[in-house]
């Protein structure tokens, strides 16, 4: 018998940049002669090929489907340029067809597919949970594919997840191949990619087009809206909210926008099951805030209490329990005989008259409801806030007590188990952990902590037992912690009565306040051991050894040593610890070791909206330094957790504006703020990111490439004999080659060999749009043009910092406006204006060149006068 034909549709656009010979080997390499590749290839698109495989050209992704219908064949299936399958993948595929299988699909990096225990025949009526959603990847059976009217389907997004969707209605079932697996380009996890589409409002609201046709080719084949349908209603409308959580909000959709896609929503709810939406995968408090939002008008959404257990109900549906619902602890501390403990707790408690307490063997503890930033919102919106708190403890003449966790009503109370989230929580659930602080040694034990009087036998034994389970483990990240353990201890005596200081910028990169600050530092005659960390292959590393600047390489053994027995860490980002080269995965091993006090000294400034990154929990900070009393204003809002410890505050000045002193060399320097979903994300810390293919389609681009090409700003600018820089930030500054070129701008990385200080003293004029390094050069009295394009969302969320009446000098919207001013600016020689002089001496509070000095002297008489 003739084998069956399998074509397999390669696609290739402006977007690929995966291996095509790659993608190519993975299905002819088995030389099976029925699985014949096809390349489609996008028209207008400069593509050489030197393959003699056959080419078809299309407009659009409509266009695919509809040239797809006429091409010969039994099956396809659909990959991009750079996808494979794994070995084996014609033999297996080949034996399936054979008994008509419909749809064949395989194991898949990503999330939003199915389980992966199932195999064999899958049915969806049976399991509609395990779903698939995408088209690429799946051999299918061309007379179903043939069946599906393209051109009726009207959106311009997740074209595929329609087509893909009705055939799997049609058929009803997909046999999986347990053993093969596709490796698709972008991966299936769509949370995680920043794609384009994202930022186009059209991805938002014309999910609803896509939604009702498939609605009604469900009811027309099944008079009703099936529950895998339901599911992947779920999934479309659950992905448009998750990509625009809290900081990954895009700014895209209007206030009108938002109203008009919660409509929407709240209509298509009124049809979809509460269990499907209950236990649609990804975040369940975006679940909750759904069934929340379709329930609106009934105000069905209740407690239901018992003595034990406390539930969140909708109808007869539960939608939360209490016991379900872990205390998450972000801080621990111990001080005079008393442990403090911040943490939150996600069951909705916020509107209600529950409360948590801690219990001892003879005290009961109420927690103080905190401000702490806590609030998840979407669009911009609140959706749901956790609960935060702090209690605080006695442990006076305590020998052996559990600490437990309750949430308590008047008629309910349930026992809560606990979860050390955050490195300075202290513990982990390993049966071995332990802190010991002061007199006491505390572990968790039976869902609660356990606190005794420590003695040095008690330590030891723990410890030994502590390193032994480590060792033993089968992970080596495990064991290698256990070894380091091992070194900590064999190393302290000689670090004991060692006060340690570590100052660090961003590792692949100097010249920041670390720097500034650890050159000052170094030179005073306190006895105190001071370390700049740095990685050895920046380009910075070759400065320092130039210079004869000392430095530890980051991530190296002694750089791990130093960092668990230093007592003050001066940091410019948040996440101490994992900026000291301990990784998520090892970092629960050292929490007990963490002993230091962190000290920030920021990079940019704290006028924004931010507690969700300077709060003073993240890191347990005991001193911030900063250069405005803007910043004070703006940080003493009750949710950066300042507000009762207003002395951790102080304004000293930045101390690399030591280094700012004007040298004016007739430069004007463009420098914008990064977007988040232009850059991709960094693979390791040390290196600069990867290069984001559809960077050229963004209006960041369009934008400021218009500008360094525009003809009258150069001519004005070689009429007055100023040179223009355009100065790209760290992270969008792989994309400097995507730029056109002209002979009188220079185009400069952020993340090459560059000198902050000598560009920022030499140029006369900034232009920018968000960029922290303004108030840089504001503090040399230089004139700031701020390019507020109405194409471009803000970067940031407005804090203290009002841009309409502080900004440090003018506003524009338009590329005509600003080159307008520019030039005005130039045929002045590029002087500040008296206004926004007069800003500039209000905005900071020191205008000299001793900022390091007095951060010193704070440390100082801090930490080290009785």
């Amino acid at each position: 018998m003739e084998n069956k034909v399998v074509k397999i549709i390669v696609i290739v656009d402006e977007n690929s940049n995966g291996d095509l010979d790659k993608t190519l080997y993975s299905v002819t390499s088995e030389n099976y002669n029925n699985f014949k590749p096809i390349l489609f290839i996008k028209e207008g698109l400069e593509f050489n090929a030197n393959h003699n495989i056959e080419t078809i050209y299309y407009e659009d992704e409509k266009d695919i489907y509809n040239k797809v219908k006429l091409i010969v064949a039994d099956y396809i299936t659909f990959l991009k340029a750079g996808d494979s399958y794994s070995k084996n993948f014609c033999e297996k595929v080949n034996r399936r067809i054979e008994k008509e299988d419909k749809i064949i699909v395989f194991n898949v990096n990503g999330k939003y597919r199915f389980n992966n225990k199932e195999k064999g025949i899958i049915r969806i009526e049976d399991n509609p949970d395990s779903f698939i959603i995408h088209l690429y990847g799946n051999v299918i059976n061309k007379k179903i594919f043939n069946q599906i009217e393209i051109d009726e389907i009207n959106c311009k997004y997740d074209l595929d997840i329609n087509i893909f969707t009705k055939i799997l209605m049609i058929v009803g079932e997909m046999y999986k191949i347990d053993k093969i697996k596709f490796n698709h380009l972008e991966i299936f996890d769509d949370i995680i990619n920043n794609k384009l589409e994202y930022y186009d409002l059209i991805w938002y609201m014309d999910i609803f087009n896509n939604i009702n046709n498939l609605v009604e080719f469900s009811r027309q084949k099944f008079n009703s809206i099936i529950k895998y349908l339901q599911n992947i209603i779920m999934y479309m409308i659950k992905l448009r909210m998750e990509v625009s959580v809290n900081t990954k909000n895009k700014h895209i959709l209007s206030e009108e926008n938002i109203e008009d896609y919660y409509n929407a929503v709240y209509n298509i709810l009124q049809e979809i099951d509460d269990l499907a939406i209950l236990h649609t995968l990804g975040n369940k408090k975006i679940n909750e805030f759904l069934l929340k939002l379709k329930s609106n008008k009934e105000n069905s959404i209740k407690y239901r209490e018992y003595t034990r257990e406390i539930y969140l109900m909708s109808k007869n549906n539960i939608i939360d329990s209490a016991s379900r619902n872990k205390i998450k602890i972000l801080l621990m501390n111990i001080e005079n005989n008393e442990l403090e403990i911040v943490g939150t707790y996600p069951f909705d408690i916020n509107e209600s008259n529950m409360e948590i307490i801690a219990e001892t063997d003879d005290n009961e503890y109420l927690a103080s409801k905190s401000y702490l930033y806590n609030i998840y919102k979407c669009f911009g919106k609140e959706i749901y806030t956790n609960y935060t708190f702090s209690i605080k403890i006695k442990l006076n003449n305590i020998k052996k007590q559990y600490i437990k966790f309750f949430l308590k009503s008047d008629n309910s109370k349930v026992k809560l188990d606990i979860i050390f989230s955050k490195p300075l929580s202290r513990l982990n659930k390993e049966k071995s952990s332990y802190w010991v602080e002061d007199k006491y040694i505390l572990n968790y034990r039976k869902k609660s902590i356990l606190v005794m009087k420590n003695t040095i036998l008690r330590q030891i034994k723990r410890e030994y037992k502590y390193i032994t389970s480590l060792l033993t483990k089968k992970e080596e990240v495990a064991r290698k912690s256990g070894r380091l353990r091992i070194l900590y201890w064999i190393t302290k005596p000689l670090l004991k009565n060692k006060q340690i200081w570590l100052f660090q910028d961003k590792i692949y990169k100097g010249g920041d306040n670390g720097e500034y600050l650890y050159k000052y530092c170094v030179k005073q005659k306190d006895k105190i051991n001071k370390y700049y960390i740095l990685d050895k292959k920046c380009l910075d590393a070759q400065r320092f050894k130039k210079d004869k600047i000392k430095f530890v390489k980051y991530n190296s053994l002694k750089h791990k040593l130093l960092f668990l027995n230093s007592n003050i860490v001066f940091a410019t980002h948040n996440n101490t610890v994992t900026a000291n080269g301990f990784t998520v995965e090892d970092e629960i091993y050292f929490r007990d070791l963490y002993k230091y006090k962190s000290v920030c000294i920021q990079h940019g400034l704290s006028v924004q909206y931010i507690p969700h990154l300077v709060n003073r929990i993240n890191d347990d900070l005991r001193m911030f330094f900063l250069a405005s009393d803007i910043e004070k204003e703006n940080l003493l809002k009750p949710e950066y957790e300042y507000t009762n410890k207003k002395e951790i505050l102080k304004v000293t000045g930045s101390p690399r504006y030591d280094g700012l002193k004007n040298n004016d060399q007739k430069i004007i320097l463009i420098t914008p703020s990064w977007r988040n979903y232009l850059a991709l994300p960094v693979i390791k810390r040390e290196e600069k990111r990867g290069y984001n293919n559809n960077f050229k389609e963004s209006n960041y681009y369009k934008i400021y490439n218009s500008l360094i090409n525009n003809d009258k700003l150069i001519k004005k600018a070689k009429d007055n004999n100023y040179k223009i820089i355009y100065l790209l930030h760290p992270a969008t500054s792989s994309q400097i080659n995507d730029y056109d070129k002209n002979e009188y701008v220079e185009l400069i990385a952020a993340t090459d060999n560059l000198n902050y200080e000598k560009i920022l003293t030499e140029s006369s004029l900034m232009v920018t749009d968000y960029s922290g390094v303004q108030f840089d050069f504001a503090y040399m009295y230089k004139p700031i043009i701020y390019f507020h394009s109405k194409e471009l969302p803000p970067s940031y969320d407005e804090g203290e910092y009002k841009y309409s009446t502080m900004a440090l000098g003018e506003i524009v919207d338009t590329e005509k406006k600003l080159v307008d001013l520019l030039c005005d600016y130039m045929d002045n020689g590029c002087k500040v204006k008296e206004k926004y002089k007069s800003r500039i001496d209000k905005f900071f509070k020191y205008h000299d060149f001793n900022n390091c000095e007095r951060v010193y002297n704070e440390i100082m008489k801090k930490f080290y006068t009785s």
